[in-house]
């Protein structure tokens, strides 16, 4: 009996690290495709992102411009007084790419969800990221550097924690199916169930 017991034991855990491997390989293959391939669109990642923030700053009162850079791989929003760079960090998509890869290499679960959480992993970094610029641009311009740049390097560790894992916890306890027998999340189930639905 005992006998038999480690022999399941020791199948469990063979199996939990050929799983593990596999995630692993597969997240570092998708990883890198994305990682390697980003200088090809950036530039107009980081435009789409300028013209969103000058937009909205504009209706606050702000009055700017947009230069392109595409040297330095980046665009910059020039204010009164202030000059603001957006680069590739900014956008999210190291964030995104983290999420495009964890997702993809989560085995075992329904490729329709998986893309349902790429769907909206997309829509989450891009409404994250437009605050977080939105919000230090103001810092920016009404503090000191010093507390701008303390503010910023928060807000993008925060963006690392809360969207990444944040979002795939959710995403992963949706798919596997978790959610539904959870009355708390019921209706974000039901919403999700329906996105699904209309997207495949």
């Amino acid at each position: 009996m005992k006998k038999k017991k480690k022999k399941e034991q020791n199948f469990l855990k063979k199996n939990d690290f050929i799983q593990s491997a596999k995630f692993i390989a597969s997240f570092t293959a998708i990883f890198s495709v994305l990682y390697i391939t980003y200088p090809l669109y950036v530039l107009q990642i980081e435009l789409f992102y300028s013209l969103i923030e000058l937009f909205f700053l504009q209706l606050i009162g702000f009055q700017g411009s947009i230069q392109l850079k595409p040297e330095l791989e980046s665009v910059w929003i020039l204010l009164p007084n202030l000059t603001v760079q957006i680069s590739f960090l900014c956008t999210g998509l190291i964030e995104f790419f983290v999420l495009i890869a964890a997702i993809l290499s989560s085995f075992g679960i329904q490729f329709r969800k998986k893309l349902i959480g790429i769907f909206f992993a997309a829509i989450t970094v891009l409404v994250f990221n437009l605050i977080r610029i939105f919000a230090t641009i103001l810092l920016i311009h009404n503090s000191t550097f010093e507390v701008a740049d303390l503010a910023h390097d928060f807000f993008f560790r925060a963006s690392l924690f809360i969207v990444i894992v944040g979002f795939y916890g959710l995403w992963f306890y949706y798919a596997a199916g978790k959610m539904k027998k959870n009355k708390k999340f019921r209706r974000i189930n039901s919403f999700l169930s329906k996105a699904e639905e209309l997207i495949t």
